[in-house]
């Protein structure tokens, strides 16, 4: 999840290009929220860390945007074309492995579930279906739908077909850019009082799943790009910045860690104002980290800005970001696929388990498809994305579905939580 935008790369004092690994260690912390959280090894508030990669993700694309922009180099097709290379050849490796697990293992009761989410799933609608599911999809169990967590895909994707259209609407010149923060402010606001108005007690899918009502976090990311594109080099250049923000990313990280700590997904509350609370902690922790690490050399790091900096970009954290990505299209399968093939083994057990083989996963992932999808010409990656695309979904769609009815009281599958 995204996490699932291109890497940011932004200019030292020295003026040469790297990427903000601040970030990247941020998107470690996001996935390891979200993996703990649904492996019941985390806080009950763990799937907050989805909202942070929401954030992360408006603030890189727009990020990105701003500077074609201002270069003169923004082309819609070459967008969305970066878009399918970073995204679907991954995605498509774990809808064909689900595939050909449940099929291999004659788990007939899973298929319709399975075979319903791999179609939602390739149209990045799969928040809305399970939204309107009817009631044969209702009465599956969470450890029945292993592509339930490809919802946050969906948000994302749908997001973007709105977006960089806005930024090329709205950035005529680089006056019009705090229009443009207006826009993403204003579309945040409206979004958390969707979130709010939409939230029904035991019913929390259409607040949490909706499009309209979680892209307040996406908006506030993209926020954070504008503000910190318009004062940034003024923030950088204030004597009080060395010490200031520091002290901010800390501060935004303590209300994340509070909001993870105790958040739940079905109360009001977090519908009322956590939600917004943790999206704008997280802008302000991003855009603190972005300022830090892309200050001047010359100014000199406060001592507690080398302190959160040198957390933030250890080698091992970054590590762990790059390949986000993959563990979170990894982990909850992988997790279903544990918990249904060995239950007898202890909990412990199967949670070091799906840990180490998500991290396996996501690292063969990076290095032998997401890496050479980049690489490879972009006709070869269409094809075979088309192909492959053509085939799961002709699969899925012949495939006779068999419906679990079974009636069970632990309510409607929500992304996989627990």
């Amino acid at each position: 999840m995204t996490a699932l935008a291109p890497k940011v790369v932004t200019r030292s004092g020295g003026g040469a290009a790297h990427r903000i690994r601040s970030v990247d260690g941020l998107r470690a912390v996001a996935v390891a929220a979200v993996i703990g959280y649904h492996v019941e090894a985390g806080p009950s508030g763990g799937f907050l860390g989805v909202d942070l990669f929401f954030v992360i993700s408006g603030f890189v694309i727009t990020r990105l945007l701003l500077r074609q922009k201002k270069a003169g180099t923004f082309a819609v097709g070459e967008f969305y074309a970066h878009r399918v290379r970073r995204l679907l050849p991954a995605l498509l490796c774990v809808i064909l492995a689900v595939q050909l697990w449940v099929w291999t293992a004659d788990l007939t009761s899973m298929r319709s579930t399975v075979n319903a989410q791999s179609l939602a799933a390739l149209f990045f609608c799969g928040n809305w279906y399970t939204i309107y599911a009817d009631v044969d999809y209702w009465s599956v169990q969470p450890d029945s739908a292993p592509l339930n967590h490809l919802w946050s895909l969906a948000v994302e994707e749908q997001f973007y077909l709105v977006w960089p259209f806005l930024v090329v609407l709205l950035i005529g010149r680089s006056a019009r850019l705090r229009t443009l923060a207006a826009v993403a402010g204003t579309g945040a606001v409206v979004s958390y009082a969707l979130a709010a108005f939409h939230y029904m007690p035991s019913l929390p899918d259409r607040a949490y799943l909706g499009t309209d009502t979680r892209a307040g976090a996406l908006c506030l990311g993209a926020l954070c790009a504008c503000v910190t594109a318009v004062f940034g080099s003024r923030v950088q250049q204030s004597s009080r910045s060395r010490w200031a923000l520091p002290v901010l990313a800390l501060l935004s990280g303590g209300v994340l860690a509070a909001l993870w700590s105790q958040a739940a997904i079905d109360s009001s509350s977090l519908y009322d104002w956590q939600l917004p609370l943790a999206g704008l902690s997280a802008a302000v922790l991003i855009g603190a980290l972005t300022l830090l690490e892309s200050a001047p050399r010359h100014t000199g790091p406060h001592p507690l800005a080398r302190l959160v900096l040198g957390c933030m970009t250890a080698r091992p954290v970054v590590a762990v970001g790059s390949i986000s990505y993959g563990l979170y299209l990894w982990h909850w399968p992988l997790w279903i696929y544990v918990h249904r093939t060995y239950p007898d083994w202890q909990l412990s057990t199967q949670q070091v388990v799906v840990c180490v083989t998500s991290l396996a996963a996501a690292a063969l992932s990076y290095r032998f498809v997401e890496a050479p999808a980049r690489r490879v010409r972009l006709r070869a990656v269409l094809l075979s994305v088309a192909g492959a695309s053509a085939v799961v979904g002709a699969f899925c769609l012949v495939t006779d579905p068999v419906l679990d009815t079974t009636p069970n009281d632990q309510g409607p599958v929500v992304s996989g939580v627990r």
